[in-house]
């Protein structure tokens, strides 16, 4: 079992999680594990990116976290009480494409949380409108709450997702992928965006990347996955101070240091596949 602990006070936990998809005939394989035995503290305020081969279970372990589906075996807790059934209350889900409502504007879209959630429960309609207007202006759409998607750019519509994942203030944020889907220009920009408001607000974030250079910029710490099924190879503190810019972090020898660590765990794990495919 591989157990990293980064704090005695975890707000999230996750204990000697192993999971399994039923094969076609019901039963648990070793070909149907995703999850192996996995266990990891993150700590209030603290940003966690996972990286790994394609496919190894990475998002499998996010869809546990939000309660989408149960752990074969092992918990999962947010703030010492064990994770049972989706959890929209206490964390906000951001995917790689956007997910808006196109029948709703922009403004209706980020509200959107506030009038499901248990924060804009709290909150009269006025007060929504406000909370999501400022979210709207920190990501750069002030002008755009009367747009619909469809009037938007690839770009703007993951801002106003990334505003509407804010809205609810849940806390905790698991993101899979968020900018993948993006140019590499507009993923700088929403990138540094989201930094930006991170530094403010310090949510706790576990984020699934492909991208080294994203995990970089924006972690605190770095877990490295194995090949399916998703074990923890290893971990790292990407120790660069804050604030950093994405487009600045090239000319760090710590950068370079930490990403040639992370590119040679990542290809072990990518041997597998290529004895699969001889």
């Amino acid at each position: 079992m591989t157990n990293i602990s980064s704090t005695t006070d975890p707000r999230i936990r996750i204990e000697s999680v192993t999971h399994f998809f039923e094969d076609p005939d019901g039963n648990h394989t070793e070909a149907s594990k995703a999850v192996n035995d996995v266990s990891l503290s993150i700590a209030p305020g603290e940003f966690v990116s996972i990286i790994g081969p394609s496919g190894c279970g990475k998002t499998t372990l996010l869809n546990l976290l939000a309660g989408f589906i149960e752990p074969t075996e092992g918990g999962l807790f947010i703030d010492d009480t064990k994770v049972s059934g989706v959890q929209s209350d206490r964390v906000a889900f951001m995917f790689a494409r956007d997910n808006l409502l196109p029948w709703r504007t922009t403004l209706a879209n980020v509200m959107f949380p506030l009038e499901v959630g248990r924060t804009g429960s709290r909150l009269n309609s006025s007060a929504r409108k406000d909370r999501a207007e400022s979210l709207l202006s920190r990501v750069g759409l002030g002008g755009a709450e009367h747009k619909y998607p469809s009037e938007l750019s690839h770009g703007m519509r993951q801002r106003v997702s990334l505003a509407r994942t804010l809205a609810g203030n849940r806390g905790i944020i698991l993101m899979d992928e968020p900018f993948g889907a993006l140019d590499a220009q507009t993923r700088v920009q929403v990138q540094g965006e989201f930094a930006k408001i991170w530094e403010q607000d310090r949510p706790t974030v576990l984020m699934v990347t492909h991208d080294l250079t994203e995990a970089i910029a924006l972690s605190d710490r770095i877990v490295v996955m194995t090949h399916r099924p998703a074990a923890i190879k290893a971990i790292y503190e990407v120790g660069i101070p804050r604030p950093r810019d994405v487009l600045d972090l090239p000319s760090l020898p710590a950068f370079h240091e930490l990403y040639a660590k992370l590119w040679a765990d990542l290809r072990n794990e990518l041997e597998p596949e290529k004895e699969l495919s001889t």
